[in-house]
Order: C-alpha cells, then sequence, then structure tokens
C-alpha cells in the first residue's frame, strides 16, 4: 500500500461523522501503531548495529523507521547523506550544493554553479530528496541559484513538428537549449512535463535524469521508450464505445484532473474530451497492463484508420508530435495525399524504434 494510500485512509477516518465511530477508528489506529513501533523496536534491537544500518538506507524501510522515530540516524547526518546524493548527481553538470545549516527545523543550503538555472526546476528536486530523509524538518532554503531569462515553454495544446525545421532555415537545434540549464540540446532531444499547467519543456540528457517519471515532483521527465502492443485486446464494439469520431487518437491519464483523456488530432489542433471511466476499466480489465501507464507522459495510441489496429505504448510527446503532423499537412475533410503519407511515415518511424511483439 502506498504512502498516498494510507493519507486517503486517515483523511477518511477523519471526516466520519459519527463521532463515537471516528473517536473508536482513530483509536485502533493508534493502537496498531504503537504495537507496530513496540515489535520494530524489539526487532532493531535483536538486529544489531550492523544489521539495522544496511536495512535503513533501504528507501520503504527507513520511512517506516522515521515515522516511529526509530531511525538509528541523526538528523544532520540523514540531511548531510541527501545533500552529498544531490551533489554525486549535480557534480557532472557543473554545480556544487552544501549545507549551510541546520537551524531548529529549517535547512539552508547553499547551489553554485556558472550556469543559470530554474529555480523552480532546482528547488523541487532538492526539496524532494531532502524531505524524504527528513521529513521532520519545516523548511528548505536554497541560495545562490542563478536565474535564466523566462524560458520558452512548449504547451502542449500548441506542440507540433518538433522535429521540422523553423521557418528561418536554421534547424531548431541551433535555437533551442535546456530550459534548465541552458546547454544547447540538439534532435532529437530529451523532455520534461508540468503537469498542473499541461507544458512540456526541452532538457538535455544530464538534466532529464534528475527527474522521475512518475511521483510528486513539479516536472516529469517523458521517457523515451515505444511499444508496439501486437496482443492489445479492443473490440470493434469497446471502441465504439469510446465515441471517439477519429480512427486515431491516444488516451493517457491527467494527474491534475485524475482523468482518463481521450486526445484526437484534427487540422484545428488536438481536440480533448474526458474518457468515460467505465469504458476505461473494460479496457483495463482486458489489457491489465494499463494500470502499469505513467500518468502524464505516457499514453496509449490507436490507429484504426482504413482497417488499421495499430496500438502503441508511447511516450506523450511523440502523441502529439501526430497531431502536430496532421495539424500542418491535413487538407480538406479527406486529409489529401501529403497528409496521409506524413502520417504513414509517421507510424513507420515508431514501429522502427518500437519493441515489437507482445507487452512485457
Amino acid at each position: 500500500m502506498s504512502a498516498e494510500k494510507i493519507e486517503e485512509l486517515v483523511r477518511q477516518t477523519e471526516s466520519i461523522s459519527d463521532p463515537e465511530a471516528r473517536g473508536v477508528a482513530v483509536d485502533l489506529l493508534n493502537a496498531t501503531l504503537e504495537f507496530h513501533a513496540a515489535a520494530l523496536e524489539r526487532l532493531l534491537k535483536i538486529a544489531g548495529k550492523e544489521t539495522v544500518d544496511r536495512i535503513a538506507a533501504d528507501e520503504l524501510v527507513s520511512s517506516l523507521l522515521l515515522l516511529h522515530d526509530l531511525h538509528p540516524d541523526s538528523l544532520e547526518t540523514r540531511i548531510r547523506r541527501a545533500v552529498g546524493k544531490l551533489q554525486d548527481m549535480l557534480s557532472h553538470l557543473g554545480a556544487k550544493l552544501s549545507l549551510d545549516a541546520i537551524e531548529s527545523d529549517i535547512v539552508r543550503l547553499h547551489f553554485d554553479s556558472a550556469q543559470t538555472w530554474s529555480r523552480a526546476a532546482v528547488t523541487d528536486s532538492i526539496e524532494k530528496t531532502i524531505f524524504q530523509a527528513a521529513p521532520e524538518i519545516g523548511s528548505v532554503t536554497i541560495e545562490g541559484i542563478r536565474e535564466p531569462a523566462p524560458a520558452n515553454f512548449v504547451p502542449l495544446s500548441q506542440l507540433a513538428g518538433l522535429s521540422e525545421p523553423r521557418l528561418s532555415g536554421r534547424s531548431r537545434s541551433e535555437h533551442e537549449r535546456c530550459e534548465l540549464c541552458s546547454a544547447p540540446v540538439g534532435q532529437p532531444h530529451q523532455h520534461l512535463v508540468e503537469p498542473r499547467e499541461r507544458r512540456l519543456i526541452c532538457v538535455c540528457d544530464a538534466c532529464a535524469i534528475l527527474f522521475p517519471s512518475g511521483g510528486e515532483t513539479q516536472y516529469r521527465r517523458v521517457p523515451r521508450d515505444i511499444r508496439c502492443w501486437n496482443d492489445f485486446c479492443l473490440s470493434d464494439q469497446a471502441w465504439n464505445s469510446l465515441a471517439i469520431p477519429i480512427g486515431l487518437a491516444f488516451l493517457f491519464r491527467s494527474s491534475s484532473s485524475n482523468q482518463m483523456l481521450a486526445v484526437y488530432p484534427s487540422p484545428a489542433g488536438p481536440t480533448e474530451a474526458a474518457l468515460d471511466e467505465e469504458c476505461w476499466e473494460e479496457m483495463v480489465r482486458d489489457n491489465p497492463e494499463l494500470r502499469k501507464m505513467a500518468a502524464d507522459v505516457e499514453a496509449l495510441l490507436i490507429n484504426r484508420m482504413h482497417g488499421a489496429r495499430e496500438y502503441f505504448w508511447a511516450p506523450i510527446d511523440e502523441c502529439y508530435r501526430l497531431t502536430g503532423l496532421v495539424r500542418k499537412y491535413w487538407r480538406g475533410f479527406s486529409g489529401g495525399e501529403e497528409g496521409w503519407k506524413r502520417i504513414r511515415e509517421f507510424f513507420d518511424s515508431l514501429k522502427e524504434r518500437s519493441y515489437a511483439g507482445s507487452f512485457v
């Protein structure tokens, strides 16, 4: 069970309207925690220091020990270890992170780099690591971040033809820089998603590795793997129940709205609609692996045009690349020869770069 699920159950317990029932539920929770804490404390004494130090290094076990105030390491030791972990990641980017002070429940850090960085992105990544190691602290302050001029974010709703050259005749790679550290980025390059604003930002490989594809960070890395799902199960009846008017679409979950969204291309740009949750659950029952699809950054890409039955587990930026091609090359109601040529080339390229076969 995840920490988020536990927090949700606690909130539900606290919202019980009957005071007596709420009191019983809270007492039961506290008694269970006290019982687990006593058992854990006894286990730690039996295990000995060497074993305790080894298991405390595990992220999940460490969180449990912190919950019961049984972690063998002091607050300063845990914070210094977290700062060291962050410094290892930042050192190859030419940046340094140091601990200035721990004052009451405030951790003061200093960030040093000759490059400019996005304060929001740096702060988000550092705070997540520090709070994970020391959840009892109140705040983290970071001095020394040199910020760039306002970045040119790419809204998902406007993403189109990422691999196309600019009208000036110069390639995008000559213009584009990493939105976090300002290093030049080539083609192809990686992207991060900002789920709340539904935006993509362009980043270099070094900055991309600082962010996971899931979790609660402000930015999430868009995966690069593409899988051709050869044994995907979707009957014509199930497809028709989705009420998508065109045989090209991609489906993904938005974490900000907690909805499954269906996006399909049109000459006017991507059209978005909330997917019926019952229909989605039916698809999940037939294809259980869909439950593993990461929100915001991965999508089920569907091609059922002209008799095709092609399904891909695809990065979200590849999906919006398709909508961009449709918007740029589609002509009239039928699409035109050039439009369909571009769509066929897109799916041919997708197949060449994908893992073929059944989903694993």
